[in-house]
């Protein structure tokens, strides 16, 4: 029983240090928030790569990771790969691409390309 001369139930340290570390916490994860949201967003900016190139019966797929390392996302991206002499060139749309991510698309081709890379074009996009 409590009486009257007793204060109140100091806090414990330890719970005191944890609150404080939990404020941190959440401080720093809105002031981040914030600097990503104000921050001016670049332009988007694309690379593309082969990864592979499969056998698929009697075709070949060639695998492609196209990236965008801009900062800012894009929507209906024409790329057109072109594989040397032997192929005519190849056209994909990537429905979606946010900003600092990659696709994985893939190009069937008739016979196994002459040039280990082809060229990429970087046709159009719309702003999402």
């Amino acid at each position: 029983m409590k009486n009257g001369n007793q204060s109140a139930a100091t806090i414990p340290l330890a719970e005191c240090i944890v609150a404080g570390v939990g404020l941190l916490l959440v401080l720093a994860t809105f002031g981040y928030l914030g600097q990503r949201a104000m921050r001016e967003q670049s332009p988007p900016s694309f690379v593309a790569r082969t990864e592979k190139i499969i056998a698929l019966g009697d075709q070949f797929v060639a695998k492609v990771v196209v990236q965008n390392i801009g900062g800012t996302p894009v929507a209906d991206l024409r790329v057109i790969a072109d594989f040397g002499e032997d192929e005519p060139p190849k056209e994909v749309v990537i429905d979606y691409l946010p900003s600092r991510s990659d696709r994985r698309v893939g190009f069937v081709l008739k016979r196994m390309p002459s040039e280990p890379e082809p060229t990429f074009q970087f046709v159009s996009y719309t702003e999402p």
